[in-house]
């Protein structure tokens, strides 16, 4: 098949999904009259420009490459926010989630629903997501969550992911090390905030892990379609540098703050690292390990 004739097959795939006419099809996607026409219908069968090809792609929600060998077919995946009024895809729910935010999944009451143009009913289907977990990933309770069959997960993605006990959630795949999958996501707020925690699970836990190609606000539907999410990729302080916060904020509630506080926050610095990573924490935190020492014995006796 040559290049033209793949363009070709994946428009008019994607206007015949559409289930409208072809003008209206065209008006939708913001493209001039005939746009679409001059490519699908058989007595025509135009080979675009380059310029045109470019324009069409991105209005249809696919990518548009020209240029070097790419080493790998993961990453960013442009989906479009329209949907097909013809096609369906699978979609899965979650019934309670415990505090990590790891559910047992099922189908949901309406078990489908619309496919984003341009994407197969084989490649994708749906997550309806729940809980707190992933709200600072740019993931809400009730977003809907395309989540691909085909690519391959790789660190930095947001993904689905299923063990082999039948629970499973959305995360952030940080790193994959050695025979260990690294997510991360986030517990309940205390306080107006969010702490970020991490989840290691090795390769024999693993049922399906699968990158999510995209996220909307809602049931995608076919006309007024939800708004698409965008990834904020939010930064995580390492372990260490939470810790030299913790231990500044256990230095200033020395200076008047109630004496149960300082007794929670030393017990809490008391069971997080190795005594080595305290120092080093206080001196990150550019506090007097000393003073520190002097904190915690004070108000030893009373915890």
């Amino acid at each position: 098949m040559t290049a033209s004739e793949h363009f070709r097959r994946l428009v008019t795939d994607a206007y015949k999904r559409s289930g409208k006419g072809i003008l209206a099809f065209e008006k939708d996607l913001g493209l001039n009259p005939s746009s679409i026409k001059a490519i699908v219908s058989e007595g025509l069968r135009q080979n675009p420009s380059i310029d045109k090809a470019e324009r069409i792609a991105l209005a249809l929600g696919l990518e548009f490459y020209i240029g070097p060998p790419r080493a790998t077919a993961s990453g960013p995946v442009t989906v479009a926010a329209r949907f097909a009024a013809g096609l369906t895809l699978p979609t899965v729910g979650f019934g309670a989630c415990d505090l990590h935010g790891w559910g047992a999944p099922g189908e949901v009451a309406n078990g489908a629903a619309p496919a984003p143009l341009a994407v197969d009913e084989g490649e994708a289907f749906w997550v309806v997501a729940a809980g707190w977990s992933m709200r600072p990933e740019g993931i809400e309770a009730g977003d809907y969550c395309l989540v691909s069959r085909l690519r391959e997960a790789a660190p930095g993605d947001r993904v689905w992911f299923r063990d082999g006990r039948g629970k499973a959630s959305i995360k952030r795949l940080v790193e994959i090390r050695d025979d260990v999958y690294v997510l991360r996501g986030w517990l309940p707020p205390e306080a107006g905030r969010q702490t970020a925690f991490t989840d290691d699970r090795t390769r024999g836990d693993v049922a399906e892990l699968r990158p999510l190609l995209a996220v909307f606000d809602g049931f995608p539907k076919v006309e007024a379609p939800p708004r698409r999410r965008a990834d904020p990729k939010p930064t995580v302080d390492s372990p260490e540098l939470q810790l030299a916060r913790r231990v500044a904020l256990a230095l200033g509630l020395a200076e008047g703050a109630s004496e149960p506080d300082i007794i929670a926050e030393i017990k809490a610095l008391r069971a997080a690292p190795p005594a080595a990573d305290l120092v080093a924490a206080a001196k990150e935190a550019k506090a007097a390990a000393d003073r520190l020492s002097f904190i915690a014995a004070r108000i030893g006796d009373k915890s």
